[in-house]
């Protein structure tokens, strides 16, 4: 299936990096080009990541800037010291100039084979182990930076090759259902979108791939 949802407005966006003990890719297309709400990064330093999956409230330029906003925060953390609790308290105060965001923050430690999660607002992800076992992470209701849930910290062991899938509303949730197989992150990434994303709203779905390392 195409990944052009509808013309030069719907333009596929996609983000990654590929080496060492992870790979990630994110594929987006905005609603029209007022401005795209939704954002994914993956930040690694040393055996540990950082990650994020934002959807700005609404659409348009507003919600494109509640996530630049997560997003310029975010792009300051060291992921071998930030706490998914501290990190989420913080984006919080950070938006509520902003409409907000609803948003999903996760830390791998690969050296110790653990990752956690908080999730607040409508992202949905799933974590596929083995590459058959699929655990869906659990989100809260709330919008970052106007009210803020007190979510549930999620946690899981890691190995190489477990995969982290997640998305934002703009994607039907029947995309967590699709085994992710050997295929590269940005390639399935890119997948999704084309047979999942939404018409009516910005999308984005983020592929976190954990890598067999030498």
């Amino acid at each position: 299936m195409s990944t052009d949802r509808g013309g030069p407005d719907r333009s596929v966006r996609t983000a990654g990096a590929d080496g060492g003990w992870l790979a990630w890719a994110s594929a987006g297309c905005p609603l029209s080009a007022d401005g795209f709400g939704d954002a994914a990064c993956v930040s690694v330093r040393a055996d540990h990541a950082l990650v994020i999956v934002i959807d700005g409230l609404g659409h348009g330029a507003l919600a494109e800037h509640a996530a630049e906003e997560a997003l310029e925060s975010f792009s300051s953390l060291d992921p071998t010291t930030a706490q998914v609790s501290s990190v989420m308290n913080a984006l919080h105060e950070r938006l509520r100039p902003t409409r907000g965001a609803a948003i999903l923050l996760g830390i791998i430690d690969a050296a110790d084979g653990v990752a956690e999660f908080m999730s607040i607002g409508n992202i949905e992800a799933s974590i596929w182990q083995a590459g058959i076992k699929s655990r869906r992470i659990p989100s809260v209701g709330g919008t970052i930076g106007y009210m803020m849930s007190q979510p549930e910290l999620f946690r899981v062991r890691i190995r190489p090759g477990d995969v982290l899938v997640a998305g934002t509303d703009g994607m039907r949730s029947a995309f967590l259902g699709v085994p992710p197989a050997a295929q590269p992150a940005d390639r399935f990434a890119r997948a999704l979108l084309a047979d999942w994303a939404r018409t009516s709203d910005d999308a984005l779905c983020l592929v976190v791939r954990l890598l067999e390392t030498q």
